[in-house]
């Protein structure tokens, strides 16, 4: 059997470890607007999301976050720290400043430490003390798919709406909105 043919994984769920399972599950499915998978509890919570997670009856569903309760859970400390981070989720939202009263509101706490330094993307805690990010969209950049990101190597995003996460990386002057943006970065630099 070739590579080509070879039927590739697909990635089902993302388990976060936490105190309490029912709880974290509530706060993210808040948060994100999913719904508590039936059966859920204080020991493991699955969400569901838009579409429906991956199972045999719908095989083309879509990834989930799944939490699970331990018992001598220890906060994870960000950035380094005695208990780093393992796992860290990125969430997109149009604009950060209009979705951060949701996430405070479910019970998110905003980190002290803020690395962007062009306000891409603002670092919070969970209620169990997960680091996550809300990260901006890329109309609120003012780059309209087709753009391209410059890291070490130029990684051109032309998917609508585009998926990159903006962290670390600085936008070229290629693309429809390329000088632009080029002299928006030469002015920050």
């Amino acid at each position: 059997m070739s590579n080509a043919t070879q039927p590739k994984p697909k990635l089902d769920l993302v388990i976060l470890d936490c105190p309490d399972a029912l709880a974290l599950g509530q706060f993210y499915a808040q948060v994100l607007g999913w719904e508590l998978e039936d059966g859920s509890d204080r020991d493991w919570t699955t969400l569901v999301p838009p579409g429906g997670g991956i199972t045999p009856d719908n095989p083309d569903g879509h990834t989930t976050l799944a939490f699970q309760r331990i018992d001598d859970w220890v906060e994870p400390t960000w950035p380094g720290g005695s208990h780093p981070q393992q796992v860290h989720l990125d969430l997109s939202v149009p604009d950060i400043a209009k979705a951060e009263p949701a996430v405070m509101a479910a019970g998110a706490r905003v980190h002290e430490h803020q690395p962007s330094t062009d306000g891409g993307f603002r670092v919070y805690l969970d209620p169990a003390g997960h680091p996550f990010c809300l990260i901006g969209s890329w109309a609120s950049f003012g780059l309209r798919p087709g753009g391209c990101l410059v890291a070490e190597a130029v990684v051109c995003e032309t998917s609508s709406p585009p998926a990159v996460s903006r962290a670390g990386y600085w936008f070229s002057g290629a693309g429809p909105d390329g000088p632009a943006l080029a002299a928006k970065r030469a002015a920050a630099v």
